[in-house]
Formats: C-alpha cells, structure tokens, sequence
C-alpha cells in the first residue's frame, strides 16, 4: 500500500482550492482524536503546514513530481525552453583544418603510417 500524501491525510483532491484545504483542516481539526491517535494530530498539522500557503503547496507538489517522474514541470519546460532556444540560434560552422581537408595524406584504401604515433600507439 503506498504511502498517503497530505492531500490524502485532509481528504481533499490535488487540484482542491486553498480554502477547500483550510475548509478540510478546520473540520478535521475540531474532530475529537483520542489520546492514542496523537500521532493522526501531528501529521494532521504537518499536511496543513505544508499545503495551506501557496509557496509549500507548489514545492509539496513538485516534490511529489520528483517521486514519480524523471522530471519535474518546472524542470520539463526549463528543457523545452531550453531547446526551442537552441533551435532558433543558427549553429556555427567550423572551419577545417587543411590536413583533415585532405584526409590526413592518405588516399582511400591506403592505410597511414605510425611512424608519427608514440610506440605505445603503434597498431600491431
């Protein structure tokens, strides 16, 4: 059984408002706990910590992104602009040096000589 998230803990879906979220916390808040369910309080407080303001629902959320995907969408459109970036700016050309112009002095079929390799280079 996978573990529950906060959202599960005050019963609300993700997508649920924030005042749905407080709506949810204040009703479950009032709800008498007995004293060997304490720990039911505290993970009550921790899921409304985190999900009552804007700023700890959205990292909450992408953290929870994290768990199931690769990627985050933050991070998911960070790589696309980053792609679409790269796709508008032409790509430069690099010049070729005259010896790889040539093919290095070898004509094709002909093997190069390792007289200009270091010995321990040197084919067998």
């Amino acid at each position: 059984m996978p573990l529950p998230t906060y959202y599960d803990v005050l019963g609300v879906p993700q997508f649920a408002t924030q005042d749905r979220i407080r709506k949810a916390y204040l009703e479950l808040r009032d709800e008498p706990i007995p004293r060997d369910r304490l720990v039911d309080r505290r993970l009550l407080e921790a899921a409304y910590k985190e999900l009552g303001t804007d700023s700890n629902r959205k990292a909450y959320d992408e953290y929870l992104w994290s768990l199931f995907e690769e990627e985050t969408p933050k991070e998911k459109k960070k790589k696309q602009e980053l792609e679409i970036a790269e796709s508008r700016q032409p790509s430069p050309e690099i010049p070729m040096s005259s010896a790889s112009a040539a093919g290095n002095g070898c004509e094709e079929g002909e093997k190069g000589s390792d007289e200009s390799l270091p010995s321990s280079k040197k084919a067998f």
